[in-house]
């Protein structure tokens, strides 16, 4: 043992003494290269552009002419003049003139504060800021580390003139630029949309029939009846004698009539036990649900691209971030290869560390690169048309214009919301249908006039001798009368259809006391969500302030040498995650809005004062049912259909 033990220390005094002398010619000759390349003046400027890709040394393709590696297991086997020796700045710590506070003011260097971050402030902090924000916003350092958010546009855009009113589907946008560009493509290309409006033209055409029966019926009939007769007889004939008293031989008798009648009649039915009018208002309440019905389609698209709109956006923002995060990396990856030691970690450890940070930044950007690929074909599908999303994007703000307090949130549902709207017509329409099932128990009075005129024609011909005989009739027919039908017994049909339709009735009602329930319950729980996106908001921009000044703090520190980068790599995690939560909650506020607005019956075209012609189902309604309802000129600024059928007390 003792032998073994000599020849080891043996070996390692000779080992210290070969590494001696080759790191002392590779330093020596390793320095004048560099200065002849100029490498290390480019290195302290931070300039990386003007440092050379080849390897400087041949064994060692780091800088500066000592490993890291090799640094480090020099001052563990205590070298004296390792530990005494004063280097340069260079060799003791590269990084403290080029780090990573230096590469990223470089990276932002023209970049502004967004308007959105300043309203964030505004909100959070009031507009008296703390001094100790004031000082960070005013720091470069912490201004590049905060994320490039678009600023925030209104949600509602101005009207536009009439000439874009009227423009054609054709002329729809194809290009989107913002929200707005977006809802209006959709209003054209949705094929949900063009079915909705389809089943209003089905409506109006039951409104068109219902409104029928109430005018007279007038009706002309045209008949022609031909009818012919042959008789022949072989031989002769005792019975049929000609002029000169002879038996006729072979007697042929052929006979011809033509009857043609014309006949005009009118009937009006004077009594229909109020089957009539139940008709007519049942199939104006189905037009109205079926009106409703159709804006409640409307909202659920606009509603689907708005949301399809913001996670394109929110996956946008995000890769700007990950891009931000995965060049912070790189930095931060070059800044361990470039490498200095304090013996606060191993240099294996850091090139570790900082290889899978590295790793995982460039896996991020891949997968939100490709979440933005998707959010825009589900935006294209949505839209029904293949449209181009512009570079410049314009985010909306929050939807405005919402109720205060939950009371008046909850009576502004049960007023305008269009799938109770919708239930409610659908009731009042199965209440009318009761009525026209009770009329087929009553008696049917028709008042019916009618004017004929006909004429026959016979032709007789008698053979031989040719015989003829015709003669023509003319008759004129006038008919005036009332009819009375009365059902006696119809083998129980008019009683089970009655019975069906009050049965229907329970369903309509329970249906709507169900969209009721459901849409009070479903709006404020939009309406909690959206007080509670409001604070988390607010939180995770705390946070985010927060965690940015920690890792700037963290660069200073890291910069410096004091700082192990498993410890920085960890900050910029807790960093970049902040991040991530203050831009999504950004993007939840704006949908918890809007989904508030879908209940208040708010998300519609009209509202938006969307830039495009209108599908107005009030104008079938004017043209088959103003004469019979009395619709005025005043109601043309009153909203669409904006009345309570069953009358309820508020």
């Amino acid at each position: 043992m003792v032998f073994k033990n000599v020849k080891f220390i043996n070996v390692n005094v000779w080992s210290k003494f070969f590494l001696f002398g080759f790191l002392f010619c590779e330093h020596l000759y390793g320095k004048k290269d560099l200065e002849k390349q100029d490498v290390l003046g480019n290195f302290v400027s931070g300039d990386e552009g003007s440092l050379p890709s080849e390897k400087l040394f041949s064994g060692h393709p780091v800088l500066p002419g000592v490993a890291p590696e090799m640094k480090d297991v020099l001052v563990e086997q205590k070298f004296p003049w390792i530990q005494g020796e004063k280097l340069s700045g260079v060799f003791q710590e590269p990084m403290k003139n080029g780090g990573l506070r230096a590469q990223l003011l470089a990276l932002a260097r023209k970049r502004k504060i967004s308007p959105s971050l300043k309203i964030e402030l505004e909100t959070s902090f009031g507009k008296d800021l703390p001094d100790e924000l004031r000082t960070l916003l005013e720091d470069p350092a912490f201004l590049a580390l905060l994320p490039d958010v678009r600023s925030s546009r209104n949600f509602i855009v101005s009207k536009k003139s009439s000439e874009s009113t009227k423009s054609k589907q054709d002329a729809a946008l194809k290009r989107i630029k913002n929200l707005t560009d977006a809802l209006r493509s959709a209003y054209a290309f949705n094929p949900e949309l063009e079915a909705a409006r389809k089943r209003i033209n089905l409506a109006v055409n039951k409104l068109s029939q219902a409104f029928s029966a109430i005018r007279p019926g007038i009706y002309l009939n045209l008949g022609h009846n031909q009818s012919g007769t042959f008789q022949g007889q072989r031989g002769n004939n005792p019975l049929s004698r000609d002029s000169d008293g002879l038996p006729v031989v072979n007697l042929k008798n052929r006979q011809r009539a033509w009857d043609n009648q014309a006949r005009l009649s009118a009937k009006q039915t004077l009594f229909s036990g109020g089957g009539i009018i139940a008709n007519i208002l049942k199939a104006k309440a189905e037009f109205f649900a079926s009106c409703w019905s159709y804006i409640v389609s409307e909202q659920t698209v606009f509603m689907k691209v708005t949301e399809a709109f913001l996670d394109y956006l929110l996956a946008d923002e995000l890769l700007r971030m990950e891009e931000l995060n995965a060049a912070t990396l790189h930095m931060l990856f070059k800044a361990s290869n470039v490498g200095f030691s304090t013996g606060i970690e191993k240099p294996g450890d850091r090139s570790l560390a900082a290889g899978q940070a590295l790793m995982q930044g460039d896996v991020k950007v891949i997968e939100a690169r490709k979440s933005r690929d998707s959010a825009r074909v589900k935006l294209q599908a949505i839209i029904g048309s293949l449209v181009a999303l512009l570079n410049d994007l314009e985010m909306p703000a929050e939807f405005t214009c919402l109720p205060k307090d939950v009371k008046t949130l909850k009576k502004l549902i049960l007023k305008n919301n269009p799938a109770i709207q919708a239930s409610c017509m659908t009731l009042l329409g199965k209440k009318h249908e009761v009525n026209v099932a009770v009329s087929g128990f009553l008696p049917k009075i028709d008042l019916e006039a009618s004017i004929g005129r006909g004429m026959n024609e016979r032709i007789q011909t008698t053979i031989p001798g040719i015989y003829s005989n015709q003669d023509v009739t003319h008759s004129n027919n006038i008919q005036f009368g009332i009819g009375l039908t009365m059902p006696i017994y119809d083998r129980g049909l008019t009683h089970a259809n009655f019975r069906s339709v009050e049965q229907e009735v329970k369903l309509a009602r329970l249906d709507l006391e169900q969209n009721k329930r459901t849409a009070l319950w479903e709006g404020v729980q939009q309406w909690n969500m959206l007080s509670a996106s409001l604070v988390n908001r607010s939180l995770t921009f705390r946070a985010m302030l927060f965690y940015t000044q920690a890792l700037m703090n963290a660069q200073k520190e890291y910069d410096a040498g004091v700082l192990p980068i498993v410890d920085f790599t960890r900050i910029q995690d807790y960093w970049i995650n902040a991040c991530r939560s203050w831009i999504t909650q950004r993007f939840l506020v704006i949908k918890n809005s809007a989904a508030v607005g879908v209940y208040l019956g708010r998300m519609t075209a009209k509202y938006l004062k969307l830039p495009v012609a209108l599908f107005d189902p009030k104008q079938y309604y004017e043209q088959y049912a103003s004469n019979w309802t009395g619709i005025g000129s005043n109601e043309e600024d009153t909203p669409l259909f904006d009345q309570d059928p069953l009358e309820r007390k508020n």
